[in-house]
């Protein structure tokens, strides 16, 4: 799955960018750590966001290991039942303060290594 971002603020400091089972898997913003990707609570990666700017998000699942910002990798081979975009799916105030792009969500694994943008 995939999605451009772009925050208009970072005082909300939970917003879910994708959240998978309840806390299963999640990529959010979250404070000062910033943008983190986790699976049940192990953290794989994170990156400080800048308000105004456009950035590139995917997750990735291929042979039993998801792969997400910044080249990280978990292992995971679990089926997901239940997924939320742009909030958590327990209920909350933990949307994005922000805009979504261009989500997508494929059947099959469409990278294979860095996102690399398009030149026009």
């Amino acid at each position: 799955m995939e999605t451009f971002i772009n925050f208009d603020s970072l005082s909300n400091n939970n917003q879910y960018i994708f959240d998978l089972n309840n806390n299963s898997m999640t990529l959010r913003y979250y404070g000062t750590n910033g943008i983190q990707f986790a699976h049940s609570g192990s953290l794989a990666s994170q990156f400080i966001p800048t308000v105004g700017v456009w950035y590139h998000i995917a997750l990735v699942r291929k042979n039993g290991v998801v792969t997400g910002p910044l080249g990280s990798s978990i292992p995971d081979t679990l089926l997901y039942m239940k997924m939320m975009v742009g909030n958590y799916g327990g209920g909350g105030g933990y949307n994005v303060a922000g805009r979504l792009y261009g989500f997508k969500l494929s059947l099959r694994a469409v990278y294979d290594g860095n996102f690399v943008r398009p030149t026009y």
